[in-house]
């Protein structure tokens, strides 16, 4: 191309005006001598035709030309359609663009308002002003304001969008895909990666790297893009069953749902809808502490899914926000039911209904709270008792409740508190060790023992210090279940020698006095059974029997068989048992393990 414009004996470029004005294009045709003169020389003759006040010369895309450029260079690079702006614009422009670059966003809107309002009458301005403006919107974190005016850009009409334009339009589009890709506005994102990668620079036949990069953002853009629409579905689909399948909510799934919204907010973290599902998700595991804490967080993107429809609370996000602030604070629900009363003029009966329900809970908790710390256990008990009757899903009443049960002496039922606060509140650890002391006052040391490696566990799991004390309950609780759980008979070395010599001899004199009763009983016995269809067999009978003498079921191992079987023989021992009927016992344990293990 170079080489064609050295030989051609003119070149024709055309000058039009981007300003306010109503003014003709300017057609010049230029002599091969001023193609090493500066773009001054141009604006030099656009003055001589229009006049008016001083102007800038701008190319296509609004990229600002300086006057000392040569003229070949900037047709080779813009084209031979260039645009003639009024000076002050373009000094307004300057000024907005250097408070980009230096890193002041917030002037750097102001200043490219300004120029939006006052001075950018026509595509071309507006354009670059609405692009740039939207840069700035995307620095200070205001997506919505950028993406709109992407759209704005993207809609202008007219002129502009000569050379480089493909490129101009394809970053514009994907400022605004990442724009509505962090909103959560999926399907738009994906619109826009898609525009891209169809009709953009690289698809029109640009082979420059900027094309290229811009592809290939715009491909990773749209997998992003589904990637995250996946997930919300994921997440919505499994809240939806975790809710539903169960009267008590299917905990994997509910999980399950929360890990999904989690990943979406990776890529859109000001998704209203994933945040919604998210915290909807954290309720349904009744992890009350965290559900509040994403609240407070999150506010803002979850307040706009409180609404149904027009002037309609929707109650089942409504319901769980209460729960969250009202289980962390109760003096603060009255404040947010107010608010919602004049937001939400429609669910007005709903609201009232709960601001009844809420207050009475309140002040329930409140005479109960005052009789725990004046002592009167079993006052504060009753209290408790009738609050959580208002609302069973209150961790705190059952814990309390709890703590009062137990100061009165009620172990057992303490227990049974703690349990339902645990039910009401999954990771509750000062609950698991209330319950675990209650159990080992009570007596039940096996399910205490549990109790408190669950309490150990669940304190790992939050990131929560254990007790100190808790470590050395669970070693002495072992230590006498331990104790409690031993044999009863204690031998010395000599004596259970002796005792299993004496046991050998009389096993083998048992054992070949059973085997000719078996003999002679055998016949008859396999006979009548052979002709009896459907009869058991002696075999499966005399099984049945002997794991009945044993008392164990038939599914049991041969190890702990085996082991039974011991403790049956140094319990029925005719040299140790008091009882007179050992000697019989002790020959039919013999006989019944050895007709099992042949």
């Amino acid at each position: 191309r170079n080489k064609k414009m050295a030989t051609s004996s003119s070149i024709p470029i055309t000058l039009k005006a981007e300003g306010g004005e109503r003014l003709a294009p300017l057609r010049v045709t230029l002599p091969p001598s001023w193609l090493s003169k500066p773009c001054g020389k141009l604006l030099s003759t656009w003055r001589k035709k229009h006049g008016g006040p001083p102007r800038a010369l701008v190319a296509g895309d609004g990229t600002p030309i300086p006057e000392d450029w040569p003229i070949e260079g900037v047709v080779e690079l813009y084209g031979a359609v260039l645009w003639v702006r009024d000076r002050e614009a373009e000094d307004f422009m300057g000024e907005a663009d250097d408070a980009y670059r230096l890193g002041e966003y917030d002037e750097a809107v102001a200043a490219y308002s300004k120029i939006l309002e006052s001075k950018a009458k026509t595509s071309l301005a507006r354009r670059a002003a609405l692009s740039n403006r939207a840069a700035a919107y995307a620095m200070v974190g205001d997506d919505v304001l950028a993406a709109k005016d992407c759209d704005a850009a993207l809609a202008e009409e007219g002129g502009g969008w000569e050379k480089n334009a493909d490129v101009r339009r394809d970053k514009i589009r994907l400022r605004a895909a990442r724009c509505r890709l962090r909103l959560g506005d999926v399907a738009r994102a994906e619109e826009l990666y898609a525009a891209v990668l169809r009709d953009g620079a690289a698809a029109r036949g640009d082979c420059s790297d900027e094309a290229a990069a811009l592809s290939s953002e715009a491909a990773r853009g749209e997998e992003t893009a589904r990637d995250c629409g996946r997930n919300l579905r994921a997440a919505r689909r499994e809240l939806e069953k975790g809710l539903f399948d169960s009267q008590g909510g299917d905990r994997a799934r509910c999980r399950a749902a929360f890990l999904f919204a989690s990943k979406a907010r990776d890529t859109a973290p000001k998704a209203t809808e994933a945040a919604a599902l998210a915290f909807r998700s954290l309720c349904a595991l009744r992890d009350w502490p965290k559900a509040f804490e994403f609240f407070e967080n999150s506010r803002d993107l979850i307040h706009p899914k409180l609404r149904s429809r027009p002037g309609a609370l929707d109650r089942q996000v409504a319901g769980a926000v209460l729960k969250a602030v009202g289980y962390h604070d109760l003096t603060r629900v009255d404040a947010l039911l107010s608010d919602w009363q004049s937001a939400f003029p429609a669910s007005r009966d709903w609201i009232d209904e709960r601001t009844r329900a809420w207050a009475d809970l309140r002040d329930l908790k409140h005479r109960a709270d005052e009789a725990f710390g004046q002592r009167h256990f079993s006052a504060a008990a009753e209290a408790y008792r009738a609050a959580a009757a208002l609302d069973p899903d209150f961790p705190a009443l059952a814990a309390n409740l709890a703590a009062a049960l137990k100061e009165t002496g009620h172990d057992a039922a303490a227990a049974r508190a703690c349990l339902d606060a645990i039910n009401a509140q999954p990771l509750y650890p000062k609950v698991r060790l209330r319950r675990a002391r209650c159990l080992a006052a009570s007596g039940n040391d096996e399910s205490a023992a549990d109790e408190y490696a669950n309490y150990l566990a669940d304190c790992d799991y939050a990131g929560v210090k254990p007790d100190p004390n808790a470590k050395a309950e669970l070693d002495a609780l072992r230590q006498r279940s331990q104790q409690r759980h031993q044999h009863t008979f204690a031998f010395t070395d000599d004596e259970e020698r002796s005792f299993f010599e004496r046991y050998r001899d009389y096993a083998r004199r048992f054992a070949a006095n059973n085997r000719r009763r078996r003999h002679h009983r055998s016949g008859g016995e396999a006979n009548d059974n052979k002709d009896t269809p459907g009869a058991p067999s002696s075999s499966e009978s005399s099984q049945a029997s002997a794991y009945a003498i044993l008392g164990v079921a038939p599914s049991t191992s041969p190890p702990d068989l085996k082991r039974r079987y011991r403790d049956l023989v140094l319990k029925y021992h005719p040299d140790k048992s008091t009882d007179p009927n050992a000697e019989d016992k002790f020959r039919e344990i013999h006989e019944a393990y050895h007709s099992l293990v042949g």
